[in-house]
């Protein structure tokens, strides 16, 4: 069993904060997203595959009368073979929404992979917040087991009474529920980063986490008309453009040239000999719409609404990214100078414990407040790590905005 738990151990890899943005090709999410891609690139070559001949071939066998005459029962066979040489300039156009279209999907699978990587690096923040609240407690219980020895010692000289044991016991117990709770997360967290990252196994925190402290991310330049969201607004628009001149062309002529070998039953043309029945045609037709009803005129009328609705839309989206970005720089800047106070903070607990511990010893305290400090400096220990986990996040979230 010892062995089996050694070898889990041994084998589980050390996962970084560096390492993540290199697991994502793993995520179905973004699979997804490349897949989708690669259906679109699939299907390009729109303008040169219309110059592509369409062959159709038929062959059939009926049963027919011919008026009052017998049954007869013969087969059929026709090949054609199609060419459009001018289609009013549509397939030009179908060809550019071709092109936006990848364009398109390359922003969206830019968008999903900014978003799965904020949530992978969010789990793994989570993940180091959670690791370290359990170290903290773990000293916490290591530190109160000490005074615990020393008011037992003090017990048996007379110089204190059962009460000053009894609490560092029961604040013993409170310790161990929370390091039990700190503990699952910890397990929780590696469990989704296995999940999210498809990994083989539950990973391990390296040794000493890197904590990302990027502040210079605050200074670099945004500009969100370069975002994918307010990309793919632009080409959208883009693609109404290019469908609002189709349908302006409605009434553009088309040119085809064809050729077809036909042989046809008796029941469409009597001949004696089969061979009588063959047909051989070369042709060029030009197909002209005269008139639609006015249903290009009004999809052309409406595609004109909706070219305007998304450029509202993209200008709309702007201005909130401009609006979110200041307000992420903004709250690393805050949660930076709440980190630096936490800290700060921290220190004067600690100093407080120890004048509490050199009053303690002179009688001048007793465990009450032994057990107080120790707690005030757990308290601000917690505080550091989670106002350095607010921090770690506010980064995140940042790096999303600029794509990093």
């Amino acid at each position: 069993m010892w062995f089996v738990l050694f070898c889990t151990q041994a084998w589980a890899a050390p996962l970084s904060h560096e390492a993540l943005p290199k697991l994502l090709e793993k995520n179905g999410q973004y699979q997804e997203q490349v897949l989708l891609l690669d259906a679109i690139e699939a299907k390009k070559g729109v303008l040169r595959r219309s110059f592509i001949p369409r062959l159709e071939g038929r062959v059939g066998r009926e049963r027919y009368t011919l008026g009052p005459g017998p049954t007869r029962e013969q087969s059929y066979a026709s090949l054609e073979a199609r060419l459009n040489l001018f289609n009013g300039g549509k397939d030009h156009l179908a060809n550019k929404q071709q092109g936006l279209a990848t364009l398109s999907q390359t922003h969206e699978k830019e968008t999903t992979q900014r978003q799965i990587l904020t949530r992978v690096r969010s789990l793994w923040n989570a993940w180091v917040h959670h690791n370290s609240a359990v170290t903290i407690i773990q000293a916490a219980l290591v530190q109160n087991a000490k005074h615990l020895s020393a008011a037992q010692k003090r017990q048996r000289a007379g110089l204190a009474t059962i009460a000053d044991e009894l609490i560092f016991q029961q604040y013993a117990l409170e310790l161990e529920q929370e390091l039990a709770r700190e503990e699952e997360e910890v397990d929780d967290h590696a469990k989704m980063l296995q999940a999210v990252l498809n990994l083989n196994e539950i990973p391990t925190l390296p040794s000493t986490p890197k904590m990302i402290h990027l502040d210079e991310l605050i200074e670099r330049p945004f500009v969100a008309d370069k975002h994918p969201e307010t990309q793919q607004h632009s080409i959208k628009a883009q693609e109404l453009a290019l469908e609002r001149m189709k349908q302006s062309r409605w009434w553009a002529p088309r040119l085809d040239v064809y050729g077809a070998l036909t042989q046809y039953t008796d029941r469409q043309q009597f001949f004696e000999r089969s061979q009588d029945r063959d047909d051989v045609a070369i042709g060029a037709m030009i197909t002209i719409d005269l008139y639609d009803g006015g249903t290009a005129l009004a999809e052309r009328r409406a595609k004109v609404f909706e070219t305007r609705a998304q450029g509202l839309l993209q200008e709309q989206r702007s201005r909130e990214l401009v609006a979110e970005h200041e307000k992420s720089v903004v709250h690393v800047r805050l949660t930076h100078k709440l980190l630096e106070k936490a800290e700060a903070s921290l220190k004067l607990a600690e100093k407080y414990l120890q004048v509490t511990l050199s009053e303690f010893q002179r009688g001048v305290k007793n465990s009450p407040d032994v057990r107080e400090a120790n707690h005030l400096v757990l308290t601000s220990q917690l505080n550091v790590a989670q106002t350095r986990w607010d921090h770690d996040e506010a980064q995140t979230h940042l790096m999303e905005f600029l794509g990093l």
